[in-house]
């Protein structure tokens, strides 16, 4: 029988071999790290150096921009300074130009105040003058009025010439015929031509009526058409001083009188 023989495998090459690599990697381990490490602490100045170069170039970029705008800023402020004083004086001329249309609208202001009190006092006037119109109108027309009723009361002596019928009946007081004309006042006693005087103007009469108490007589106004102002006068003395008289108005181929004048003043 053929002899068996064993086969021993032998590991110890393998361990050479994984130690030796194992050996290898720990030692590049060794070197990497170190290199780390050195890399690490090399690291922050360099970045530091970057990051100050950096800062100095946008410092620079900043301070240039900065100049830049203080320039524009020194510019605008000039401009800014003119043009704040080109409008102040603009400003004060519209001022002065808004003043003065005041003072302008103000004087014409006043001129109308004072046309408007001229023409209050225009209108017044008027309203007055119409009034007095009115009432002229109206007393006119009264006197018309009365001369119909006149002539029931007169009669005529010859032609023209109106006499009044009689006194008052009971009353004991003179009558007295005052009669108007344009230029003369003629004044009789009623029933009588003995007593007849004539006065040239108002002031006249008014003193020769001093003489006179209104409780001892009466009178007869007649007038004509241009003896009414002198009429108005007298009728105005006549009612102030409590006389108590009638009114006639007389036609213009008309007289109370019969013509026989007294003394004439």
């Amino acid at each position: 029988m053929p002899r068996r023989t064993e086969l021993k495998i032998s590991l110890f090459s393998f361990q050479d071999i994984i130690t030796s690599v194992t050996g290898v990697m720990i030692l590049l381990t060794l070197l990497l790290a170190l290199e780390l490490v050195e890399s690490a602490q090399q690291s922050p100045a360099l970045q530091t150096t970057e990051l100050v170069n950096d800062l100095q170039e946008q410092i620079a970029v900043a301070s240039a921009e900065l100049e830049d705008l203080k320039k524009r800023i020194n510019a605008s402020s000039t401009e800014l300074s003119q043009s704040t004083t080109t409008d102040k004086d603009a400003i004060k001329r519209e001022i002065q130009e808004l003043q003065k249309k005041i003072a302008e609208m103000n004087l014409n202001q006043d001129n109308l105040d004072k046309k408007k009190d001229n023409l209050t006092k225009t209108k017044k006037k008027l309203e007055v003058t119409k009034k007095s119109l009115k009432e002229m109108e109206s007393e006119r027309k009264i006197l018309e009025d009365q001369i119909k009723k006149a002539n029931e009361r007169l009669f005529k002596i010859g032609d023209g010439v109106m006499v009044l019928v009689e006194p008052r009946k009971k009353d004991r007081r003179d009558p007295w015929i005052v009669e108007f004309f344009g230029s003369k006042i003629m004044v009789s006693s009623v029933g009588t031509t003995v007593r007849q005087d004539t006065f040239s103007r108002v002031s006249l009469f008014q003193n020769w009526l001093k003489n006179k108490k209104p409780r001892e007589v009466y009178f007869y106004l007649l007038v004509h058409e241009d003896g009414i102002q002198d009429f108005r006068q007298v009728k105005e003395d006549l009612l102030n001083k409590g006389y108590d008289y009638g009114i006639d108005l007389l036609l213009p181929n008309q007289t109370a009188m019969d013509g026989q004048q007294g003394a004439s003043k």
